[in-house]
């Protein structure tokens, strides 16, 4: 599957997945990939404007990362993965 396929199908799942946060572990989960690969997906699609990084504070009081398709954030109370 090509960086294109790969980049539209993650687009597909996000904007079907009731969370619409990832991380890298996320993307290997989805592609069936490795770490190396599924960084490099994500840095195209920041290149290209598809996602941000944002911050929030965890549960526990931590402040964590994800990512989110660009213009959204996440939503309080939504179930959000950790980079």
């Amino acid at each position: 599957m090509s960086d294109s396929e790969s980049i539209a199908q993650l687009i597909k799942l996000l904007k079907n997945d009731s969370s619409e946060q990832f991380s890298v572990a996320w993307v290997q989960r989805k592609l069936r990939t490795g770490y190396n690969k599924a960084c490099s997906i994500r840095d195209q699609m920041i290149v290209q404007g598809l996602i941000e990084k944002v911050q929030r504070t965890s549960f526990s009081g931590d402040i964590e990362f994800c990512y989110v398709l660009a213009g959204e954030r996440p939503k309080e109370g939504q179930q959000w993965f950790e980079i």
